[in-house]
């Protein structure tokens, strides 16, 4: 077939929708690695993506389609021939470890730095996080769409007064409640009744329902229409809120963190991982119930994280079901252990294969400097697929994942002793006002200023100008009023924006665009 004749087949495929999209695997297929090198290729060879990897993909095929990759001149790697009831997780240690010895030829299809993919049963990816100390991935044999979805940008980044009056409502004793009350310190009340948290376990069935109903209830408390998310797996359901924007409620941003917690057993605090990342997204809701915002927020607090992400990979499967207009995802997880006041904040992308993610990443460390909060950020463009935002990078969307430093780790991970008096609570809280702070900038307030970029060219020249000036003299309702041109945010279109465009003219933006 020749490329012009593939891409022909590609217009089809996208024009009338992919043949194989959410369809149930055939069975007589491979488990596949794929290089990321030409996806316009590996769609048109019929293939399954299935999970992607920082510089790689996860793919399924049957031997015809094989052939076809074969006659493209596209390289691959069979890994395994799929059974019926086979499950495959992409497995990181998080510190050396020795895997049992018969494990290494029967279990180990593909290796690399800090990274293993293995065929096993649950019961076994379970063995490796309780007893061998590693984070898992379930790699949901779900075909998951080749090309990335298209962000045209998130707005500007300017300081602005409302950010920095919410910011400072955020302090250690309003985060050392809520972690408190989420780590078995506090009592709290659910369904009229006193309880206490004392573990998050998914598989801890009372537990883990008294939790999931905690963070119902506040959601609810907070005025915002609320929902469990159900789905087959550990914790069996997530809690989701959400907040409708007042311009474009049909865009969505979120941000999450997985509630859930380790070890297994009758006590798991659980403090760092995750009350911490859970914190950042109760605290958010609680200081926006009142606050307008431009597009709408999915507030999600997962399950089943700890056994593979299982809570998050079900809603980001809905989210491609439904066609969910998501445009960014942060996801927060291990953000209070700092013994070295770095303070680092570590922000993971995947830059190869979901390339916006680094955007977004880039576009909360300019957040973070605009504030001028106490954290030094790190950029981790090839970051770890660990945490409840990789299933989203497998859909295409933007995701970035908020951590604590990985050189500086958390002596009481997946512990008994994961306790609240061992954070680091002054840099908690600054964790948390620049999750809370790219949050609002990702929504965007009414009336917050442009840049003057009103095309998103990624310079403000002429084309800005013109559109500009046809936008002159309207006002928020009209029919040519134009949002990107109201610079001042005063709601209409006057001198003192032009006067604003003709000061920026000529320049060059940096960053997102």
């Amino acid at each position: 077939m020749s490329r012009s004749a593939i891409l022909i087949f590609i217009s089809v495929v996208m024009i009338f929708g992919p043949f194989s999209s959410m369809h149930v695997i055939a069975q007589d297929l491979d488990l596949l690695l794929v290089p990321s090198t030409d996806l316009e290729l590996l769609a048109a060879s019929g293939i399954n993506l299935l999970a992607r990897l920082t510089d790689k993909l996860i793919c399924s095929a049957t031997h015809s389609q094989q052939v076809r990759l074969a006659e493209y001149g596209l390289d691959y790697q069979v890994l395994d021939s799929i059974d019926t009831h086979d499950m495959y997780y992409l497995v990181y240690p998080m510190y050396p470890v020795t895997l049992p010895e018969d494990w290494s030829e029967t279990r180990v299809l593909y290796q690399e730095p800090g990274l293993y993919c293995m065929q096993m049963s649950e019961s076994e990816a379970e063995y490796l996080v309780e007893q061998a100390g590693m984070e898992v991935r379930w790699i949901s044999q779900t075909p998951k769409p080749f090309f990335n979805k298209a962000i045209t940008g998130y707005g500007p980044i300017e300081g602005h007064p409302v950010v920095l009056e919410l910011l400072q409502q955020i302090d250690v004793d309003l985060l050392y409640h809520y972690c408190g009350n989420l780590s078995g310190y506090n009592v709290v009340e659910v369904g009229g009744n006193p309880h206490t948290i004392v573990s998050r376990h998914s598989k801890n069935t009372e537990q883990i329902e008294k939790a999931t109903q905690y963070v119902y209830e506040y959601m609810q408390g907070l005025g915002y229409p609320v929902s469990y998310f159900y789905f087959d797996g550990p914790g069996q359901r997530d809690v989701i809120a959400v907040k409708e924007g007042v311009h474009t409620p049909d865009e969505f941003i979120i941000i999450c963190a997985h509630l859930d917690d380790m070890p297994p057993g009758n006590l798991a605090p659980g403090a760092d991982d995750n009350a911490s990342g859970s914190v950042a997204v109760m605290v958010a809701a609680e200081l926006l119930r009142d606050i307008e915002l431009d597009r709408s927020i999915i507030f999600a607090l997962w399950t089943g994280e700890e056994q593979g992400l299982h809570g998050s990979s079900a809603y980001a499967e809905h989210v491609y079901r439904e066609k969910l207009d998501v445009l960014a995802v942060i996801n927060f997880d291990m953000i209070a252990w700092d013994t070295v006041n770095g303070p680092i904040i570590e922000l993971h992308a995947n830059k190869q294969n979901v390339p916006q993610s680094m955007e977004l990443a880039e576009y909360m460390a300019s957040v973070i400097e605009t504030y001028q909060l106490n954290l030094t950020t790190q950029l981790i463009g090839n970051g770890t697929g660990a945490s409840d935002h990789a299933p989203f990078w497998d859909y295409g969307i933007p995701a970035i994942l908020g951590i604590e430093d990985f050189n500086d780790f958390n002596d009481y991970y997946h512990t008994v002793n994961d306790r609240l008096e061992y954070l680091n609570l002054p840099y908690f809280t600054e964790f948390v006002k620049a999750a809370l702070a790219t949050l609002v900038h990702l929504a965007h307030l009414p009336g917050m200023p442009s840049t003057g970029d009103i095309d998103q060219s990624g310079r403000i020249d002429g084309i800005d100008l013109i559109l500009l000036c046809r936008a002159l003299g309207t006002s928020q309702g009209d029919e040519d009023y134009l949002a990107e041109a109201d610079l001042d945010g005063s709601g209409s279109i006057d001198e003192q924006d032009l006067a604003l465009l003709v000061e920026k003219f000529g320049l060059v933006l940096p960053g997102f665009y």
